[in-house]
């Protein structure tokens, strides 16, 4: 037998005489390799995810022209389109879409419509659709569902107060465009109804555009742009990589953000795993330097036993975050299959072979210092070693960091954070010696203040374990309190908005459409305003997409928008220059200050334009800035009212507004509704988010019990030998139960002093990932956090004193 194949058979037996052990440290193992993949893999998972997302929705679709909140012509044609650009698509579906009421058994509900030629909606979605003649409709599935409907049911819709019967003749599955509240009508009988036209198969609102696989998109819209038949239009890449990339960044960074504490965790398990792993090892290697054998042969063997480990894990771990991603991914809503880079194995792997192997050199230069008989006798294990200049070092850093501030705030408050918690290390370790000094002088002798003190003391599984815990603890509260935050912040955002109704697009707005609104209509407030849906700020370098960019009277606006500010607004600050308001979080993450420039691009021909800070707004959502360029005279020739907002009582405002301004094309929205499709998309995220969070949770309560088990694994054989002697199961249970109660004690103290630090900090490490939210646990989040850890303590404890019960003495006490 070669010597290779000797000592893999001798690390093979090692691992079945140790199946225990041997089993935690392969799930363990597992459980973080998969930890560290999830880490490293959340930004191209969410990237994929926002991409399939798309992707589903637009299909073979690359490129969607229409009008936008600015456009000054309504109708496409797209002739000109399939004559000049014929060689480059595989085809260009016009239709005419519009938003506005239908009618089922006299209750009335906003829909979009569809329409165009049969054979057009079939390029979009894939499916067969019925031929099609006179007033005919197709739902989606989701819609019959919803309104119970079936073929043959009768719709109506409303339109400059004229009633359109139409009769369902099709109800297909939804699919990408057509999909939820949607119908499909044909566009000749839609557009000789509604304007007395026919024979305009080219016209239309909205062109579906599939290029060939050879073109460049981005080039395609580019030379569409320049186009003077087409440059009014509002050209949009269905799949978008910039915003794919900013949306990925902005998801993933809250996770990553926990990632940080997760590696300190993350070291701190590997630690124990090696203690637990090696805890044999200078015995044996001591036997073998006494009879003469080669001091690395014991290295060798073990390092084949940690090859064997690393490697079985690392598969487990591909498949486990194969299955979590993709689980993740359907409670987002997303069909694809979900990849993540497989190189990343390899490199969370590196991270614990690494990490590992340092510890091993550490232990070899350690034992270079005793003699093999030494090594051979020793069956305790090694007693923790007390670091109070290391503590004293450790607080007087912490001291400077907190009133020098020459470092990144996010680099800062990941320092500070990580320099509390082992602070908070030593003082566990301090507190310990002091219980255990107390005990031994004013308490009489008993189990518990024999074995369980001096062992939390003396041992270093336990000083290891309750690290483990500690930091688990702060993951936890992490978690919950961001759930909690996704789940209020839609309720705040809700107080917040004020506004009931939005009339937007307004392309030729006049000053008697107020006038007109607030004589003709049940309305409270009607304020006009300039609105952009998509805007560019750029700070320095970095650009920034803004989805609300409100411009109008500035109290008007804090009627409609209950925003608090950080200071009294005085728009004097910007001097000649346009001002601009934007949320606080914008400021954090680009490090700019009230008096600070930025530039704004609004559209193709309205770029560069300068505002200067003027406040901050205190609010969650960050999409929405507000600017005065609305009072500035010298930009009326450049921008121009869009939209209009109103407060109104009367809940039958919406539809009659609706009947009113929908077919000239103006988007009739309900902020209700938008705040519902916006809570909408943040629930699919917190689905994802706290999804993995869980699994992140649930792994780290699996690790929380190995290394208690890691205990165990420590003191069997001298709970063997007590028994022997005599002790029964109750002084056990008594034994532990105290100890129980003593970590959580110590875990509930200095936990409560950590979370005040980290109320401070955390929100701030957040700003390496580009992101910041004011996410701080509340009192109901540490009251779940602490009870959920006290169960999770309790069940550990329980299964330990199941393993006492269920020792095999006889194994346990006899040696080799």
């Amino acid at each position: 037998m070669t010597p290779f194949k000797f000592k893999f058979r001798h690390a093979f037996r090692n691992i079945q005489s140790k199946k225990g052990s041997s089993l935690i440290v392969i799930f363990t193992l597992t459980i973080l390799i998969t930890l560290i993949l999830l880490s490293l893999s959340m930004y191209p998972v969410f990237k994929q995810v926002f991409y399939y997302e798309a992707k589903e929705v637009y299909q073979s679709v690359d490129v969607v022209m229409s009008y936008d909140e600015n456009s000054q012509v309504r109708i496409i044609n797209k002739r000109n389109l399939e004559i000049n650009y014929a060689t480059e698509m595989s085809y260009a579906s016009v239709f005419m879409n519009i938003y506005t009421l239908l009618g089922v058994n006299e209750s009335e509900f906003y829909a979009q419509i569809l329409s165009a030629e049969p054979h057009e909606l079939e390029r979009l979605i894939n499916q067969d659709i019925s031929s099609m003649s006179g007033r005919e409709m197709v739902v989606t599935s989701s819609f019959a569902e919803k309104h119970k409907l079936t073929i043959g049911d009768e719709i109506c819709f409303f339109a400059s107060d004229v009633e359109y019967i139409y009769s369902i003749i099709q109800i297909v599955d939804d699919y990408g465009l057509f999909a939820g509240e949607t119908v499909f009508i044909l566009k000749s009988v839609f557009m000789e109804d509604l304007f007395g036209l026919s024979n305009l198969e080219n016209l239309g609102n909205t062109i579906y555009i599939d290029l060939l696989s050879t073109v460049s998109t981005a080039d395609f819209i580019n030379r569409i742009s320049e186009d003077t038949d087409y440059n009014d239009y509002q050209i949009v890449q269905t799949i978008d990589l910039n915003e794919i990339n900013r949306q990925a960044t902005y998801s993933a960074s809250t996770f990553l953000g926990i990632g940080v504490l997760m590696l300190f965790a993350i070291v701190l398990v590997l630690h124990s795993l090696f203690i637990l792993f090696f805890k044999d090892f200078p015995i044996e290697n001591g036997v073998v330097s006494s009879l003469g054998g080669d001091s690395n042969y014991t290295f060798h063997v073990w390092g084949l036993e940690l090859g064997i480990f690393v490697t079985l894990s690392a598969l487990f771990s591909i498949f486990m975050t194969y299955g979590l991603i993709n689980l993740g991914g359907y409670f987002y809503g997303i069909h694809h299959f979900i990849d993540f880079p497989l190189y990343n194995v390899f490199i969370a792997t590196a991270i614990c072979v690494i990490f590992i192997f340092f510890e091993m050199i550490i232990l070899k230069r350690r034992m270079q210092k005793s003699s093999s008989i030494a090594q051979s006798t020793s069956f305790r294990y090694s007693k923790t070693v007390r670091k109070y200049t290391f503590g004293i070092i450790v607080f007087l850093l912490y001291l400077f960091f907190e009133f020098v501030h020459i470092l990144p705030t996010g680099i800062e408050a990941i320092i500070q954070v990580v320099l509390s918690i082992l602070i908070l290390f030593q003082l566990f370790e301090w507190s310990i010696v002091w219980i255990y000094l107390f005990i031994k002088k004013w308490k009489k002798s008993s189990l518990f203040s024999a074995i369980s003190v001096r062992q939390m003391k003396d041992s270093p599984f336990f000083n290891h374990s309750f690290k483990v815990l500690f930091v688990i603890f702060l993951i936890t509260i992490s978690v919950f309190s961001i759930n909690q935050f996704i789940e209020t912040e839609f309720d705040a955002f809700s107080n917040q908005l004020q506004v009931d109704y939005a009339i937007l697009g307004i392309f030729d707005y006049q000053d008697t459409m107020k006038d007109e609104i607030e004589d003709d209509f049940d309305v409270t407030q009607v304020d006009d305003a300039i609105v952009y849906l998509e805007s560019l700020m750029h700070f320095g370098d970095e650009i920034r997409r803004t989805h609300f960019n409100v411009s109008m009277d500035y109290q008007a606006f804090l009627d409609h928008y209950a925003f608090e500010t950080t200071d009294t607004i005085d728009f004097s600050i910007s001097g000649e220059l346009p001002a601009i308001i934007i949320p606080q979080s914008m400021g954090f993450i680009y490090g700019v200050e009230i008096g600070d420039s930025i530039t704004m691009d609004f559209s193709r021909e309205i770029q560069d334009i300068p505002f200067v800070i003027v406040g901050f707004f205190i609010t969650n959502f960050d999409n929405i800035v507000y600017t005065n360029i609305f009072e500035i005279e010298d930009y009326n020739d450049i921008f121009s009212v869009n939209t209009v907002f109103i407060q109104s009582e009367n809940p039958e405002v919406y539809s009659d507004l609706i009947h009113r301004y929908s077919l000239d094309m103006y988007y009739v929205i309900s902020m209700d509704d938008y705040i519902k499709e916006y809570n909408d998309y943040i629930k699919n995220i917190n689905n994802m988010f706290i999804f993995l969070c869980s699994v992140l949770v649930v792994c780290f309560v699996i690790v929380m019990v190995n290394n208690i088990l890691l205990i165990f694994y420590s003191m069997k054989s001298d709970y063997a030998k007590m028994i022997i002697l005599g002790q029964d199961g109750k002084e056990f249970f008594q034994m532990l139960l105290k100890e129980a109660l003593l970590i959580f004690s110590l875990l509930f103290i200095l936990c409560l002093g950590e979370t005040f630090i980290f109320i401070k900090y955390f929100p701030r490490i957040m700003l390496v990932f580009h992101y910041y939210k004011s996410i701080v646990p509340t009192w109901s989040v540490l009251a779940s956090t602490f009870a959920f850890e006290a169960l999770i303590l309790a069940g550990a404890y329980g299964y330990y004193f199941l393993k006492i019960r269920k020792l095999k003495l006889i194994e346990e006490t006899k040696k080799y």
